[in-house]
């Protein structure tokens, strides 16, 4: 989640970044993404007019919303996307059983 979004790539021979050309898995896994993006453009887009008209930034740290959290402040991997996303990012690979990852 993320106001900007494109592929990354240095110009090395063996660096590609057309999703076909990855492994199934891997180009099922990307073109969701790209899909879930493209969901997301116009709330991306009103939240941006909403950044542009009020100088409140897209990408918000949770201690913005609530200053009174200590918890708040210490959250690194965690913040808000607009009005209506909190994001996590997900760092380790899910529990086969549960589908679910533990945070540390």
């Amino acid at each position: 989640f993320s106001p900007v979004f494109r592929t990354h790539c240095t110009k090395s021979h063996g660096n590609d970044r057309r999703i076909w050309k990855f492994p199934e898995e891997n180009y099922n896994a990307m073109r969701s993404a790209i899909r879930r993006r493209a969901e997301l453009v116009p709330y991306i887009y009103t939240m941006a007019r909403v950044a542009h008209d009020t100088g409140i930034c897209l990408v918000r740290p949770l201690y913005w919303r609530h200053p009174e959290e200590d918890s708040a402040y210490s959250e690194r991997e965690i913040y808000e996307f607009g009005d209506s996303f909190v994001v996590a990012a997900v760092t380790e690979a899910a529990d086969a059983g549960t589908q679910m990852v533990n945070r540390s």
